[in-house]
């Protein structure tokens, strides 16, 4: 919960009340700009851990996301994860209407 609003338009994150992991879902503008690949890079040069979700996957997935671990992430630092990760991901390559 305290992701989303820092994430709203560019993952769409599944809601779980229990676990280690959420799956978040790119969104489709964002899969237009950058694979989950480049996200998850973008993401660690943010100082932020994810994984692809096309790592799971044995074939290409009909649609990109990253899994998000929170389980080693202290409650008071999840905020301010998920404002980086959503800066990292804006910045890693900027939405440019002649892109898409």
């Amino acid at each position: 919960a305290a992701a989303q609003p820092h994430l709203g338009g560019l993952l769409q994150v599944a809601p779980d009340d229990a676990g280690l992991h959420l799956m978040a879902w790119m969104t489709a503008d964002l899969a237009k700009r950058l694979t989950d690949q480049a996200a998850t890079e973008a993401a660690a040069r943010a100082g932020v851990a994810t994984s692809p979700l096309s790592d799971y996957f044995t074939e290409a997935p009909a649609q990109q996301g990253l899994l998000l671990g929170y389980a080693a992430v202290p409650e008071d630092e999840i905020e301010s994860g998920a404002r980086r990760l959503a800066e990292a991901l804006e910045t890693a390559f900027p939405a440019n209407p002649d892109l898409l």
